[in-house]
Formats: C-alpha cells, structure tokens, sequence
C-alpha cells in the first residue's frame, strides 16, 4: 500500500473516531438532559397532588377540629340533652361534606355520666352513608374494656390519623372500603380525655385523583399512593390495596 493510501486511511478513521465520539457525547449529554427534564416533571406532578391531597386532608381535619372544640363544654347541661344537641348538629354538618363517609364521635361514660364508677365504656354516635341514604345510630360499646385501636386514641389524646383499614367503626353495612380516619380528642377543661371526633374517608377519591395522572411523552407511567405506615393507599392495581410496598415499588407498575 502506497503511502498516501495509509495517510488517507489513517485520517478517515481518525475522523470517524472523532465523529463517533462526538455522536456518543451529544447522546449521553441528550438522555441525561431527557432524564433530567423527566425528572424535573415528574417531581413537579408529584408536589402538585400532593398538595391537593394535603389539602383535602387539612379541610376535613379543621371540620373534626373545629366539631372537637365546640364539644368541649359538654358539662353545661344534662347528658341526655347535650348528646341530642350534638347529634343535631351532626344532621346539619354531616350533608354537606360529601367526601365524608362516615362521621361519629365517642364519649367516655366515666366522664359524663357520675352513675359509671369504670374508667371503659363510651356512648357512640355515628352517621354514615350507605348506597346514598344517610342514616344514623346510637350504641354503646368498651362496657368490658377497650379495645387496642380506642384504647391508644385515648392514651395518645392528641389529633392523629389512623392506619388504613377496612371499614371497620361501622355497623350493620353491607360495603367494606379502604379508608382512613382523623380523629381530635375532646378534652376538659383540664385536658382530660372526654371523648373523639372522627371523620372516615375513603381512599376512593384519591384513587380516583391518581388514576387521571398522566406525564406527557412517558410511556406506561403509573402514580401510586403510600401511607406512612407503607402500605399502599391508592394504587393501579387495586388487589394491592394497603399490601405493605415491596422493596422496590415500581416494579410492579412497569409491564
């Protein structure tokens, strides 16, 4: 081979070299801004229903809060009389909260009634819907002990929100759905533990919410909700529902 022949060989594969170099660094430099702009939106879909759902949180909240405070002269009249008042205002509040699926309270009897010499048992008031028709009931329950799940909202006696479970302060109601409760202590004026104020909801609506969730130009995205215990709150798959998250979540969202 002639010498002008192995200069130009040698110069064409530096060139290819260098072009083959120069398309692998645009690539790279490319999917990584891509996967940063995904990123970026991802995270910005993310802060904005989280936002909404903390805000839907913080409105219920403030209606069992603002409920546990007015209840918290319950003293100035017999028992008979404040827990009918009570129950009146619930047949006006409880109508127009729609995303409320059940709203109810519990009062401790050693509390409010002097005849009852235990430190168990309550009078619960409950209104719920079911298959649209609101109804109502009266009961009392703990007469031989509390159970574990009242027994720490009464230890605790501070605002909380409870695990995700089935449906599971109702009676007699033939639906069973994932929900959760915010529940405020109504306290004495000494901050004695009188009773609560609970409010259900569902997780219905927030499934609902993740399943329009859609990220432009992302094949197959899928939102999912967890709960602060890890357990799933909304999610594609509903069979999943409040299952503990595996170790790597996504994994059963891509196929």
């Amino acid at each position: 081979m002639k010498l002008k022949h192995k200069v130009q060989i040698i110069l064409i594969s530096i060139s290819a070299l260098i072009y083959l170099l120069a398309i692998g660094y645009i690539s790279l430099n490319a999917r990584q801004n891509s996967h940063r702009d995904t990123k970026n939106l991802i995270d910005s879909k993310v802060n904005k229903y989280a936002r909404q759902i903390e805000s839907k949180l913080n409105r219920d909240m403030a209606v069992t809060r603002t409920m546990a405070l007015s209840f918290s002269n319950y003293d100035f009249m017999p028992k008979e009389e404040w827990l009918n008042l009570v129950n009146r205002m619930y047949e006006d509040v409880f109508p127009k909260y729609t995303n409320i699926y059940n709203l109810w309270d519990s009062w401790e009897l050693s509390v409010i009634d002097s005849s009852w010499d235990k430190s168990h048992g309550r009078i619960v008031n409950e209104h719920f819907r079911e298959e649209g028709i609101i109804k109502e009931n009266q009961t009392r329950r703990s007469l031989e002990g509390d159970n574990e799940l009242y027994k720490e909202i009464k230890n605790q006696n501070r605002e909380t929100i409870l695990p995700l479970y089935f449906d599971r302060f109702a009676e007699g109601k033939s639906e069973r759905k994932l929900m959760t409760s915010l529940v405020v202590p109504i306290q004495s004026e000494s901050g004695e533990f009188a009773g609560a104020v609970g409010v259900d909801i569902t997780m219905e609506q927030f499934q609902k919410m993740l399943n329009n969730v859609s990220i432009e130009n992302l094949h197959g995205n899928r939102a999912f909700l967890i709960s602060h215990k890890g357990r799933y709150a909304a999610h594609p798959d509903t069979s999943m529902l409040n299952e503990k998250i595996q170790k790597y979540p996504t994994d059963t969202l891509w196929y």
